[in-house]
């Protein structure tokens, strides 16, 4: 089993590896590499500007060529000026046409690319989220056995006991005993005291507020039972700790 240390080190490098995504870097390198790749488009872009270009040119250019020509009627001149336009107006719809097909399907490709990315980040926060919660568990249970150590004398009062509780919920050492030779407490001394400390959380919730502490306090009893070869009814334990 991880001891304490292990655990604290795997937290660490979880966290560090999770503090290494960055959406907005990401999003920004993609961008640019994509861009780098399809050389932003250029082609289609100098295609808009001269097609646009080429539409501004034809009336005047079509008219200096009318007036030394034999069409002189206004009306034929101007069918044959918007005639002329139809090619420069279909070459930049046609151009602006791709470029939006390229900028959906670039937003297709990031989305995707985005996505999996994003999943990763999560995925690395999550993993170290839930290794900071085994480590918080574990060193709540160093606390809990070195409170269970000093209540398993055989003689101790309620109020060591409760004191012991005390320090496990705050972190704190609140407990002054004086030495006494150690006595490996019997499977029902044990059952008793576990359970008896369940009472004891469940009475203490109703003057304290120490609800974010349930779930680490369940896990550490029933960690303590172990060590001392005993199966913890977790269901059970849940309801003694005042819990439906």
């Amino acid at each position: 089993m991880a001891s304490t240390q292990d655990r604290l080190a795997q937290y660490e490098d979880l966290f560090a590896k999770s503090q290494q995504y960055d959406t907005n870097k990401f999003n920004q390198d993609f961008k640019k590499a994509y861009g780098e790749a399809t050389n932003y488009n250029q082609d289609l872009i100098k295609q808009q500007a001269q097609s646009m270009g080429d539409l501004q040119a034809v009336a005047p250019t079509e008219r200096e060529r009318y007036s030394d020509s034999l069409i002189t009627d206004p009306t034929a001149q101007r069918a044959l000026i918007a005639q002329a336009r139809q090619d420069p107006i279909e070459r930049y719809a046609t151009s602006s046409n791709l470029l939006n097909a390229r900028g959906n399907k670039y937003s297709d490709i990031l989305g995707t690319a985005l996505g999996g990315y994003e999943t990763a980040a999560n995925q690395a926060n999550t993993a170290a989220e839930n290794q900071w919660r085994l480590y918080q568990d574990a060193v709540s249970q160093d606390q809990f056995s070195r409170q269970m150590a000093k209540g398993s004398g055989g003689s101790s009062s309620s109020n060591t006991t409760l004191e012991a509780l005390l320090g496990l919920l705050t972190g704190e050492d609140t407990t002054t005993t004086t030495p006494t030779q150690t006595v490996k407490p019997s499977t029902r001394e044990v059952v008793d005291f576990l359970y008896s400390e369940a009472d004891r959380i469940k009475n203490l919730r109703g003057q304290q507020n120490i609800e974010d502490k349930m779930d680490t306090i369940h896990s550490g009893i029933i960690a303590k039972g172990r060590e001392y070869g005993i199966a913890v009814d977790p269901i059970e334990l849940w309801r003694r700790l005042g819990n439906t």
